[in-house]
């Protein structure tokens, strides 16, 4: 997605707006689910759980993996061990930025990571939405 921006807007807004992408378009397009009294590391552990399980699940399961992207399947598990690997690439690169280079920067894997961990959140909602027992 891209932004057009008048001529005089700050260029420190558009960096801004760059580095925060992900959240931006979460806000906008109403996408910004959670799970109430679910921590990040409760989330990293059903994921976890679910990705060693190797779950396929006999109707496609529908959520929001990144803002305006919705994911359809049944392969559960392979779904959830990406977003794990992602989750785990992403939380490496920021904390040794010397294996970073542009334009894959902290704030780029941050965004990743947070892309993964709403798509964890969303597919782990839906899978509680369906009739399939995958808990």
């Amino acid at each position: 997605m891209e932004l057009d921006a008048p001529a005089d807007f700050p260029d420190e807004l558009i960096e801004l707006l760059r580095e925060h992408k992900t959240a931006v378009l979460m806000v906008l397009t109403g996408n910004t689910c959670t799970l109430v009294g679910t921590s990040p590391s409760e989330l990293l552990a059903w994921a976890s759980e679910l990705a060693e399980r190797d779950v396929v699940l006999p109707e496609p399961v529908s959520y929001v993996e990144v803002p305006l992207r919705t994911v359809s399947t049944c392969r559960v598990s392979w779904y959830v061990a990406h977003y794990l690997k992602t989750i785990s690439a992403a939380r490496l690169y920021q904390e040794n930025p010397e294996l970073c280079w542009r334009p894959w920067t902290r704030g780029w894997w941050k965004e990743r990571e947070d892309e993964a961990l709403g798509a964890l959140t969303s597919l782990r909602k839906a899978l509680e939405g369906c009739q399939n027992d995958v808990s």
